[in-house]
Formats: structure tokens, C-alpha cells, sequence
């Protein structure tokens, strides 16, 4: 190690000679610090975490069973990746909790006070906002841009390039989808490509948002509903196919300041319905 040693350390943990740890660092047992890892002061790290070519902020906490690295960086079985072999280190903003079982892919950056809960699962160039939560079993497929203030809820599957903007609020057991056609053990052309959830939307219990759909700024997407075009934003809409059924009511509405600060300066977007 090439920094003062932490106070509390497990004899069984196994740390590399590059690791550069900061006083004050609790480790768990049989925790592996594994090459290219920097600990700020004050991270808390649980029993059996493996870590591999991250930095963590101060005051982050990893709790049991983590991998952060997983070293084996997938997703060519099925599609290619652009750049899937070499994804960068791994950063962790301040105060960040992961909760125990969740495995982190290389490239990975995580703002500060976000919650990653029970066995999630993010892959490869997932990015995230500060304030952000991703709940128990839910899962990114990599190449994804998830905002600040983001309340992702149990079991959601986001796949791959998808874009979440801030104050996204998406229920649990809802699918993010970016094949269309699906080709898989096909020759038939399809482009990989999410849909675009912009800032303060909604989306209800168990939705299907289609590839290449945009959901426009604060609309609200009602339980099990499909979403197959794009919904206009400020509008409630529901079904399957999803369909428009009414404006949002001012009662639901992001707060003013905010909105304001997303839309330039004024008080709705740029084609939201009155």
C-alpha cells in the first residue's frame, strides 16, 4: 500500500501494493482490494467485497457481498459494444451507499449521496446523477445516462443506451427496450438504441417503453401501460398501446424553480400542451 495504513482491517483482507488507502477506513472480512483502488477517508467496506480499478469518495459505504470491477466485462454474445473491452476505472461520488450483493462493471461512474440498493446489477459506461436511487434488483444494461434526483424502483430493467434525464420518478417491474426488429440469430439489420426519458416524468407500474421513443418533459404514464411513439410532454398518458388522455394538472407539476432552471428560463417547454 502506498498510504498510511486503516485503523480497521481484517487480518484475512487481501490488498494490493498499489492500493492507496486513506486513514480512517474500516475494512470487512475477507474483503480483496484488488489493483488500481483508491479509498478516501471515511468509506466503509462490508465482508467479502472484492474491489478492482475504482476510486471511492469519502464517506462512501460498500456494504457485503459487492463487486465493484467484475472482471469479466460482457456483451458480445448477443450485440457489440463500442468499447466494451477497455471501460475505464470505476468512480464513486461522496457518500454513496452501495447496498449488499450489487455488482458494479468497469466504468461505471456513480455521483455523490446516491443509493444503489440490494443486487443491482450496472454494466459497462452506466452513468450516474448525484441523488439518485436505483432499487433492490434492477439492473443497466451499460451505456446508459441516468440523472440527479432519479428515483428508479425495485426490478426495472433499463437497457442499453437509454437516457434518463433528472427528476425521473419509474415504478417497479417497468422494461426499458432498444431492439427493434429483435435480430438476435438473425441477418437482418436493427439498430441498438433506447428510448429518452426527459426531466420530471413519471412512468407507473409495470410499463414497456419501446426503442427510440422519447417521453417529454414531466408527462405521466399510467400502470401497465406500452409505450410505442413518442408522448408529447406534459400529458398524461395510459394503455396499451399508450395513448394521450389528459393534461397533467397543475397540482402534479414539478415545482416552479425547477422547471424554470430545465426550460431556459420558462415556466413550460417548448410544446407543452395548456
Amino acid at each position: 500500500m502506498t498510504a498510511t495504513m486503516p485503523v480497521d482491517i481484517s487480518p484475512d483482507a487481501r490488498i494490493a501494493p498499489d492500493a492507496r488507502i486513506a486513514p480512517g477506513v474500516r475494512l470487512g472480512r475477507d474483503v480483496r482490494i484488488l489493483e488500481g483502488v483508491e479509498i478516501a477517508a471515511g468509506v466503509e467496506i462490508g465482508d467479502r467485497v472484492t474491489l478492482r480499478n475504482c476510486s471511492l469518495a469519502a464517506g462512501v459505504r460498500i456494504e457485503d457481498n459487492c463487486i465493484i470491477g467484475y472482471g469479466n466485462v460482457t456483451g458480445g454474445f448477443s450485440h457489440k459494444l463500442d468499447g466494451f473491452q477497455n471501460p475505464g476505472r470505476i468512480f464513486i461520488g461522496e457518500a454513496t451507499l452501495v447496498r449488499p450483493g450489487s455488482v458494479l462493471y468497469p466504468g461505471v461512474l456513480i455521483g455523490s449521496n446516491c443509493w444503489i440498493n440490494h443486487t443491482v446489477m450496472l454494466r459497462e459506461h452506466t452513468h450516474i446523477g448525484d441523488r439518485t436511487s436505483i432499487g433492490t434488483m434492477s439492473d443497466s444494461e451499460g451505456y446508459n445516462s441516468i440523472g440527479s434526483h432519479v428515483c428508479i424502483h425495485s426490478q426495472v430493467h433499463i437497457c442499453a443506451r437509454t437516457l434518463i434525464e433528472d427528476y425521473v420518478f419509474v415504478a417497479p417491474f417497468t422494461i426499458f427496450t432498444n431492439g427493434n426488429p429483435m435480430n438476435y440469430a438473425r441477418e437482418i439489420p436493427s439498430e441498438e438504441q433506447g428510448p429518452t426519458v426527459r426531466f420530471g416524468v413519471q412512468i407507473a407500474a409495470s410499463c414497456v417503453i419501446l426503442p427510440r421513443v422519447e417521453i417529454g418533459y414531466e408527462a405521466v404514464i399510467g400502470a401497465a401501460s406500452t409505450v410505442v411513439k413518442n408522448i408529447p410532454p406534459g400529458v398524461i398518458a395510459l394503455g396499451s398501446p399508450a395513448r394521450v388522455l389528459k393534461p397533467v394538472p397543475p397540482e402534479q407539476r414539478m415545482p416552479l424553480e425547477l422547471r424554470r432552471r430545465y426550460y431556459n428560463g420558462a415556466d413550460d417547454p417548448e410544446g407543452m400542451e395548456k
